[in-house]
């Protein structure tokens, strides 16, 4: 399970991510090979409503900067005001090529938590 992030309310700059498969001979998550791929990225909210349930509100989306083919190391600007308001956030990552439509984690989601500014101290539970 990807561990969850945790950022301050208002922050951004380069989110980089090793995209990684589970191989089974090897027992080990190894890297994707990104060669002639496309990665895009979504940053979703998570959004409590008056019901007490969830609904995923889409704040980014966009292509990442392949920073190394070989190693599957990936890059995404999270741009001014993405983290605007304290919570859960999903992000994912889609893999395209010509024979391929994958999304990863692959495993699990990959949570980041954005924790408010004004208040450092304060706990937030989804």
């Amino acid at each position: 399970m990807p561990q969850t992030i945790q950022v301050r309310e208002g922050d951004f700059g380069p989110f980089q991510y090793q995209i990684s498969e589970y191989d089974e001979s090897t027992d080990a998550l190894l890297p994707v090979d990104l060669t002639d791929e496309t990665i895009t990225f979504y940053l979703h909210h998570q959004v409590q409503q008056t019901d007490g349930s969830f609904k995923s509100v889409e704040v980014a989306t966009g292509d990442c900067i392949i920073i190394d083919e070989s190693e599957g190391w990936i890059q995404y600007d999270i741009a001014e005001g993405d983290f605007g308001t304290h919570g859960m956030y999903v992000v994912s990552l889609k893999r395209t090529n010509s024979t391929l439509n994958r999304t990863y984690p692959r495993y699990d989601e990959q949570w980041v938590r954005v924790i408010p500014l004004t208040k450092p101290d304060m706990e937030f539970t989804p």
